[in-house]
């Protein structure tokens, strides 16, 4: 079977394979396209007796990955996001004002974080928590200076406009 066809059949299943595992329907149809680029940059088409199994394997792996990616990135912003890291943030211009280091700024830079596309929030934490260089970032993402310069800033204004928002709510 030609993987066009692979594609046309069983894309919405393997979504549905991701997405049980990731959460997110946008997630998984990124997964299930990273897995047939895989998938066709690795083995030669019609020597898999069953590429369907081949490929939900590609799938499951992939979105355990990410779902052990996205933990560890919880991790490091839970234990991280002390003091000084929202000195960092607040330097980096994500809060207009005098930040109080209290629970629900945490919260709220927390949630704000989890707003974002994942790439984007990977640029962004990369940048404030882990405090890498835009260059650094770009290298390791494997994009340009521009591109990731691009995610950190509109990662940062949309954490800065949910939280003032927020605030002003309350």
């Amino acid at each position: 079977m030609s993987l066009a066809n692979l594609f046309e059949q069983y894309r919405a299943q393997l979504i549905q394979l991701s997405r049980g595992i990731v959460g997110s329907r946008d997630l998984a149809e990124d997964i299930v396209q990273d897995a047939f680029v895989r998938y066709a940059s690795k083995v030669p088409e019609d020597t898999i007796d069953q590429p369907i199994a081949y490929l939900a394997q590609i799938v499951k792996n992939l979105s355990y990955d990410e779902v052990k990616s996205r933990a560890r990135e919880q991790q490091v912003l839970k234990q991280e996001f002390g003091e000084a890291n929202l000195l960092h943030l607040k330097q980096d211009g994500l809060f207009a004002q005098d930040t109080p280091t209290d629970e629900e700024t945490h919260a709220l830079v927390y949630e704000a974080l989890q707003e974002l596309p994942v790439e984007t929030r990977r640029a962004v934490v990369m940048h404030i928590v882990e405090g890498k260089k835009i260059r650094e970032i770009a290298e390791k993402m494997g994009m340009s200076v521009g591109k990731a310069h691009s995610l950190v800033k509109d990662g940062t204004k949309h954490c800065r406009e949910r939280i003032v928002s927020r605030r002003t709510r309350s």
